[in-house]
């Protein structure tokens, strides 16, 4: 089973800063993206602009993103969104396509989608619980995502995916970790031949569409997955094929200089701007130490 140990082997200590409760207040919600955040990001601290504007930014990024400030729960009524469930049914569907494939290439030599891993693991409480567990256990060691942003209403099928088997590895002793692990191949597949993907390696300097931060997101999570708990035939695999695919995306999408022009105090302040670009920046971080091997 997953554990501490393994992962702060894998990316290292955390350090962590202690910052003051801010005072909270209501704000509007920003228009529709991959971005939106969920109701509980409703509440903002009115600090945030004073921030931006004065000597204090790295407060401002460890309010943003450290996983030990008071970050809000999962709303636990999503188990009740007619929304998630068509989202899940839709995940199911395309999940059945990818297996279809991955089975004709490996000529069947995969582990099967079986209707157990759909009727007991591919549950909306499931995708709950574990989206939850994934925040509470591996983002502190590997903090790529912006929780108070991920929406699961709304974020992209693989991002989603990865998210939920890297949680579900943390459900055991629940036979639901067992499926997960199941999965992991499926998971690779249904990321890796995602069609944002394809279409970013396709050229050197691939254009950046509104899901192209996801799905490189979506591609590190599950090449650690795969590499943390699927077997040697799947970390050779990811050393000689899906590591490389990663750099690739990394260089194509010009994620090597990246910069957070909102950060500086000169620009006027977005802060769903400063969240996406603190994200690549933070994938650039993590890419080419762990996945640049040549």
């Amino acid at each position: 089973m997953p554990g501490k140990d393994s992962l702060m082997g894998f990316f290292g200590s955390l350090t962590t800063t202690i910052i003051p409760n801010p005072t909270i207040s209501t704000l509007s919600a920003p228009s529709s993206s991959s971005l939106m955040p969920s109701s509980s990001l409703l509440g903002f601290p009115d600090e945030l602009e004073y921030l931006m504007h004065g000597n204090t930014l790295p407060i401002l990024d460890d309010f943003i993103w450290n996983s030990q400030t008071s970050t809000p729960s999962i709303d636990p009524s999503l188990v009740y969104s007619p929304q998630l469930e068509s989202r899940l049914q839709e995940l199911i569907s395309q999940l059945v396509i990818a297996q279809d494939k991955l089975s004709r290439r490996c000529d069947g030599d995969v582990p099967p989608f079986s209707e157990e891993v759909k009727s007991v693991l591919l549950t909306v409480p499931n995708l709950v619980d574990f989206t939850q567990l994934y925040f509470d256990h591996w983002h502190p060691h590997s903090p790529i995502i912006h929780q108070p942003t991920y929406n699961l209403e709304t974020v992209p099928l693989p991002l989603l995916f990865a998210v939920f088997l890297i949680g579900a590895a943390y459900s055991s002793p629940r036979d639901t970790a067992g499926l997960a692990t199941e999965c992991g191949t499926l998971c690779e597949e249904f990321v890796f031949e995602d069609d944002e993907v394809k279409s970013i390696l396709r050229t050197d300097q691939g254009f950046e569409g509104p899901t192209s931060l996801q799905s490189v997101q979506a591609a590190i999570l599950v090449a650690v997955l795969q590499t943390w708990q699927n077997g040697p035939e799947a970390r050779r695999r990811m050393r000689k094929k899906r590591y490389s695919d990663i750099v690739a995306m990394a260089r194509a999408l010009g994620y090597t200089s990246a910069k957070n022009i909102y950060a500086t105090g000169i620009h006027p302040f977005n802060w769903l701007g400063y969240i996406e670009a603190e994200a690549k920046i933070r994938l650039a971080c993590l890419t080419f130490p762990s996945f640049d091997t040549k």
